[in-house]
């Protein structure tokens, strides 16, 4: 247990009778690059941005589609029309009373003593600077919360069967389903990238399912760091949960009412069971290495067909709160639709991005990125 947290974060230490592996599982990943043919190279996407924006938005959508095809298969008392699904990506900033309580509920403070009693950080997997480096000064803390609407949730019993299992803590035995977009199970790349210190929590809502009875909610928390021994010099794989102990000493998520109770120490907004919106997942990144401009410009590559069909009910939207960000309170979140308008779609097009002013549902004067798209000559070979 994290000493000074609220909450019960546990380190997993080298244990004879398991297979132990280093927990920086985002090395995995270093040589992800977002490829950026022909024209795409003259202004590349910043690898961490568009590393999230791609799979993270992927595995919610699938989510929102198998929620969609399950609900259609009941028949009887579901809306005609699917809610609109949204993934909103917020930036913002904590400082003062906010800071130091974020900091004592997400064990910051045993994360920076680990840091000083090694060498050489770049062991954890961590880079030069971030957060840790400035938790006695009284300077923001930068924070991103990507939630979803009516994206289904993280369902299943716990174990390998369990979405949020899966999610955050199974590395590259995902099973790839049918018609599922994605990277076969290494969608977890683009939420351990985006941390520069590699902690990533998720707040899960679904509906009850037959095979998980009782539990509509779930909340767990994981920090992926190199192997590399504590104060007291204990064998530790790197990996943290915040999690509960059950009877076996195993780690288990914070389920149904515990779960709300953590995500109200989090600064999570509730979610309810009862309400087909609120069914889906809030992750919260600590210290995130992802712009607000990276993940719109990303959300333009990667998600403009969908964004463009209206029958998809599909939306992505970008706010940045953080000082000298995008949004504020005159000018409000920076949003996404982006619209694309072509006579011949079937046709390659060439795409250019203009802005321009809109009212956005949240009832303020933003800009709005779009893509006119006009018929030309094919962008991609």
């Amino acid at each position: 247990m994290t000493e000074g947290s609220p909450l019960d974060w546990h380190w997993e230490e080298v244990a004879p009778g398991r297979i132990s592996a280093s927990g920086d599982f985002a090395k995995m990943f270093r040589g992800e690059r977002v490829k950026a043919p022909g024209l795409f190279g003259a202004d590349p996407l910043q690898d961490e941005s568009a590393l999230l924006m791609r799979e993270a938005v992927q595995n919610s959508w699938d989510a929102a589609l198998e929620s969609r095809n399950e609900a259609a298969s009941a028949g009887a008392g579901g809306p005609r029309t699917p809610i609109p699904f949204e993934v909103r990506f917020r930036l913002f900033e904590l400082s003062g009373t906010e800071r130091d309580r974020c900091a004592e509920v997400t064990g910051l403070h045993d994360l920076a003593r680990r840091v000083a009693s090694v060498e050489d950080r770049r062991t954890l997997g961590l880079g030069e600077q971030d957060c840790l480096d400035g938790l006695g000064d009284d300077v923001p803390l930068p924070m991103l919360e990507i939630s979803e609407r009516a994206a289904g949730g993280m369902h299943g019993p716990w174990g390998e069967e369990s979405k949020l299992y899966r999610a955050l803590c199974s590395f590259g035995i995902t099973p790839a389903t049918p018609g599922r977009g994605g990277s076969f199970g290494y969608g977890k790349a683009g939420l351990i990238r985006g941390s520069a210190i590699r902690t990533v929590l998720a707040y899960t809502c679904f509906a009850e399912h037959a095979d998980d009875p009782g539990v509509t909610r779930r909340l767990l928390g994981m920090t992926y760091w190199g192997a590399h021994k504590d104060e007291e010099r204990r064998s530790c794989i790197g990996v943290r949960w915040l999690a509960r102990l059950d009877g076996e000493g195993e780690c288990r998520p914070y389920e149904n009412d515990d779960a709300d109770a953590a995500a109200d120490l989090l600064g999570l907004a509730r979610r309810s069971p009862d309400d087909p919106a609120d069914l889906g997942t809030t992750f919260l990144l600590v210290d995130p290495t992802v712009t607000s401009d990276g993940l719109l410009r990303a959300a333009e590559r990667f998600w403009w067909p969908a964004l463009n069909d209206q029958t998809q009910q599909f939306e992505i939207s970008v706010m940045d709160e953080s000082a000298g960000g995008g949004g504020s309170a005159t000018r409000g979140p920076r949003t996404i639709p982006i619209s694309c308008r072509s006579p011949r779609p079937s046709r390659p097009r060439r795409c250019r991005r203009t802005a321009s002013a809109a009212t956005s549902r949240y009832g303020s004067s933003s800009p709005v990125r779009r893509l006119e798209a006009t018929t030309g000559s094919a962008l991609w070979r």
